[in-house]
């Protein structure tokens, strides 16, 4: 059974500590007060997108990991998927059904993708289905 992943609380504070930075020190440098910073790392507060991104920043993490550890698709990719549900639903189809190890999980994003564009006669996201772009 795989290990439980990690919360977004444990990844900030992981890497503020890291950092040899203090919780307060990091607050500032993101615009919150210590108390709020605090409630973040212990996972009783969820930031919205803009603030997940400026820690992320601050840290050196990858935002949309971050906001994909607390259930959250990052607003572009959001978008992104509306404009091809059809396309979207394939590549999410494809990720639901793998059986890959999580640790080389974004290479089967990447196949599953790329087989999904291919069985639908495009080459890439913007390409319509003719194959014109």
């Amino acid at each position: 059974m795989p290990a439980a992943a990690e919360t977004m609380g444990q990844r900030v504070l992981s890497g503020r500590t890291a950092l040899n930075m203090t919780q307060r020190r990091l607050a500032e440098l993101v615009g919150v007060g210590a108390p709020y910073m605090s409630k973040i790392e212990h996972d009783a507060e969820t930031p919205g997108e803009q603030l997940v991104a400026r820690i992320a920043e601050t840290l050196g993490l990858n935002p949309d990991e971050l906001l994909l550890s607390v259930g959250r698709v990052p607003s572009d990719l959001v978008e992104q998927f509306s404009v091809t549900p059809a396309l979207a639903a394939v590549w999410l189809r494809g990720f639901r059904e793998t059986d890959i190890d999580p640790s080389k999980l974004a290479v089967g994003w990447v196949y599953r993708w790329t087989t999904g564009v291919a069985s639908l006669g495009r080459t890439s996201w913007d390409e319509e289905a003719d194959g014109s772009p």
